[in-house]
């Protein structure tokens, strides 16, 4: 962190002390709100060696002769570990006078020539635990107190300007808000969406008040509070109004309703990271004190990835049961995406948006005289909306022989005859949000289908067709680039397989009648003749 009050050239550094001694109190809540006002303002708070180094080498260590003669080798060359923004949000949230430190970076003193590289990333087996007391800082935070007695000092805004800043620091949340996106007009709307909401969120949270206001504590429930609140919260604001966001967490983990989850919530800290540090880059706040805000989402042995659908869940979904949902569905909201749209993504590997914004264009006889489905993001009506979510994403995916079976083909003819670019599913123009259009197919599918079907769990939706897909090349394992190019999506396996190998010996793009080969994995032993009985009815065949 940089040292905002570090003496100037030919002064004495400032005299490191406890920040409880300088304060000359060790109420905690006193404490945690001085911490949040220093850090904000760039005045250098650490934890002393004996605090992280020694807790951590006894708890690696077993031997006590081995823990001496390491903790006295640390103190020679480790000075302190300097508190991050990860560290103050664990500081700012905890109810206690301990906190805990899940990694850290040395810093070395400067006249020791045996030391390691300066600011080493340490990640201990578990979280190190430290005291509020034992925090230290710089003589020179004083400098920030002496204005008004202590508890009227940390009273004040954590981020208040200091009288040299500019003016700039009288906008407020929204106002750069607005700025931010007039300052990125290459955005496409889903980002521009992703980025105000997060924004907007934070500001029914704590306010729209001069950025610089916004306190790290603050920041830090945000990130704490928004996987804990009801996915609602923000768009039925009225359902809550008279609660206090602690009352609306409470009675929902009292009633079991869903919240917003990890990835929502961690995406929401990203951007409000990334907000403030524009926010810093134009002068509104002196530091972004939102960096390190977002939390993990790394996912652990897959728990968090979508689950694929078995044989049996596929099987119910096309059975009888589940063409006749479908059926009814259709008669009554003019849908045919309901059918063609999981087929698509059953048979292709194709994302619930890739197919929403296919085109008949789209699908076409190959100059190999392969019959294809091209996702792209150059459709001539889409005025560059169907972006794709990587550059992998662009392909030509070989039509399943099922699909032809199924009447797919004169579906695709019968669009045509109405228009030459038309949307494959002209339904999805309900939907005035471009990239919000593929619920047009899986809000039904997942909040209807699947639960009437019993199949729906919290890790099965319309993505598990994808997923299905590609467990089918996995479970085979000795198509992987092919696979790769067929999806859409890069698998990484282990090193040293067949599948590896492959990989790494080609290089180049696949035809569609090389691909083809991979069509018939995609057997889930299901009786096509309901679904035929469907298409038919509906006009189409093969």
């Amino acid at each position: 962190m940089t040292d905002a009050t570090e003496a100037d050239a030919g002064e004495a550094a400032p005299k490191k002390v406890a920040l409880a001694s300088l304060l000359g109190t060790s109420a905690m809540k006193e404490l945690q709100e001085a911490v949040g006002l220093l850090y904000a303002r760039g005045v250098p708070l650490a934890i002393p060696v004996r605090c992280a180094a020694d807790v951590y080498i006894q708890e690696a260590v077993d031997d006590q002769e081995t823990v001496d003669r390491l903790s006295e080798r640390v103190h020679n060359f480790v000075a302190e570990v300097r508190l991050t923004s990860d560290h103050i949000a664990e500081v700012l949230s905890a109810d206690s006078y301990e906190f805990h430190i899940k990694e850290f970076y040395w810093h070395a003193n400067p006249a020791d020539d045996a030391r390691p590289q300066d600011g080493q990333l340490i990640v201990p087996d578990e979280p190190i635990p430290c005291m509020l007391l034992d925090i230290t800082t710089t003589t020179k935070a004083l400098d920030y107190l002496k204005a008004a007695p202590p508890r009227a000092a940390l009273a004040a805004p954590v981020q208040a300007a200091p009288p040299s800043l500019p003016p700039l620091f009288q906008t407020t949340l929204s106002r750069g808000l607005e700025e931010w996106l007039l300052a990125n007009p290459d955005w496409v709307p889903s980002t521009k969406e992703a980025a105000g909401s997060a924004v907007r969120h934070l500001v029914q949270i704590v306010g729209d008040k001069p950025p610089a206001e916004v306190t790290p504590l603050e920041l830090a429930e945000f990130a704490a509070f928004h996987q804990k609140l009801p996915s609602d919260y923000f768009s039925r604001r009225q359902k809550y109004q008279g609660m206090s966001i602690k009352q609306v967490i409470a009675n929902t983990e009292k009633s079991g309703v869903a919240t917003f989850s990890r990835s929502t919530a961690a995406n929401k800290a990203e951007w409000v990271s990334r907000f403030f540090a524009y926010l810093e880059s134009k002068g509104y706040v002196v530091k972004n004190v939102a960096g390190g805000l977002a939390p993990s989402t790394k996912k652990q042995d897959g728990k968090e990835a979508r689950h694929p659908f078995s044989n049996d869940d596929i099987q119910r979904i096309f059975g009888q049961a589940g063409i006749d949902l479908i059926s009814k569905y259709i008669d009554r909201e003019k849908k045919q995406i309901a059918i063609w749209g999981p087929l698509i993504g059953l048979f292709t590997g194709a994302r619930a948006q890739e197919i929403a914004l296919l085109t008949v264009e789209n699908v076409y006889t190959y100059i190999d005289g392969t019959e294809v489905i091209a996702i792209t993001d150059q459709n001539s009506n889409q005025s560059g909306a169907a972006r794709l979510k990587t550059s992998a994403s662009k392909r030509l995916v070989p039509v399943h022989p099922t699909l032809i079976e199924l009447g797919f083909m004169s579906f695709v003819s019968a669009r045509r005859r109405q228009s030459s670019n038309a949307l494959l599913f002209p339904e999805v123009e309900n939907y005035a949000v471009v990239h919000k259009r593929h619920t047009a197919m899986t809000k039904w599918f997942n909040d209807v289908l699947l639960k009437k079907l019993a199949v729906k769990t919290a890790k099965k939706s319309f993505h598990s067709l994808r997923h299905s897909v590609i467990q089918k090349f996995f479970e085979d394992g000795t198509k992987a680039y092919k696979a790769h190019q067929f999806t859409g999506h890069e698998l990484f396996l282990p090193a040293g397989t067949k599948a590896s190998t492959q990989v790494n010996t080609y290089g180049r793009q696949f035809e569609p009648n090389e691909l083809v080969e991979l069509l018939v994995l995609l057997d889930y032993e299901v009786d096509w003749s309901i679904t035929k009985d469907l298409t038919k009815s509906l006009g189409y065949k093969a």
